[in-house]
């Protein structure tokens, strides 16, 4: 596995907030529902939801020019982590579904959700980057993959650790293709990896049962649409 580059240099055309919409083209489960995420019944709801059904997740994105920290202050262009992932959460999950937000960094993201049910229960969900790459493919066209670690655990202000309840790896590739200055076209694929558990048995059979490959694989495609004041 390659190393972290520092962050994704997207090109200078994805400054500015975008309205993105992405629709779900395919779902697979390469070893079975049992190891799937959330099980046979989310991959139907998914597939009869999204996939058949057209259901579209439609949030708020924002591309921001960032120091490259360098003695000539030169910038770059990046997500704006902590609002597209804050929009992407509030469009899945609910208005009111992210209660803190206490680290968005390139390498790190931390964030306290409340469930989707009205559960008082909050988790509290942790993303670090493994690896990343991105590579410009032509003038129109550029290409990124990130790797990232996703910790779910229960939210407590109790300083004593918790067991995570879940521990995944994600690769997420994406391909964009600049249609016009007010549109950008991606076609993203994500692919999850299960994590040996050092404390819970039962997901450390699931790790051993699907050989270091993949078990939830997804392929998107997301258009973004420039919003104009």
């Amino acid at each position: 596995m390659e190393a972290a580059e520092k962050d994704i240099f997207y090109p200078s055309y994805f400054q500015g907030s975008w309205t993105a919409v992405s629709k779900t083209l395919d779902v697979q489960a390469p070893f079975g529902f049992e190891l799937f995420t959330g099980g046979k019944s989310a991959f139907d709801s998914v597939i009869q939801k999204e996939v058949k059904g057209g259901d579209v997740l439609r949030y708020k994105a924002r591309f921001i020019a960032q120091f490259r920290g360098d003695d000539a202050g030169n910038t770059y262009v990046a997500a704006d982590r902590e609002f597209n992932a804050k929009e992407i959460a509030k469009a899945a999950m609910g208005s009111y579904s992210v209660i803190d937000v206490p680290i968005a960094t390139p390498n790190r993201f931390s964030c306290v959700l409340a469930p989707p049910d009205g559960s008082t229960n909050l988790i509290c969900v942790d993303i670090i980057t493994i690896a990343r790459k991105s590579e410009p493919l032509s003038d129109n066209k550029f290409a990124c993959s990130e790797v990232v670690r996703q910790i779910v655990s229960p939210a407590t202000r109790n300083p004593t650790p918790v067991i995570p309840l879940s521990v995944k790896e994600i690769e997420t590739i994406s391909v964009y293709t600049k249609v016009s200055d007010n549109q950008i076209q991606c076609l993203q694929r994500t692919a999850t990896y299960l994590v040996p558990s050092q404390t819970d048995p039962i997901a450390f059979k699931k790790w051993q049962v699907s050989k270091g490959n993949s078990v939830d694989v997804r392929c998107y495609d997301v258009i973004y649409s420039r919003m104009i004041n």
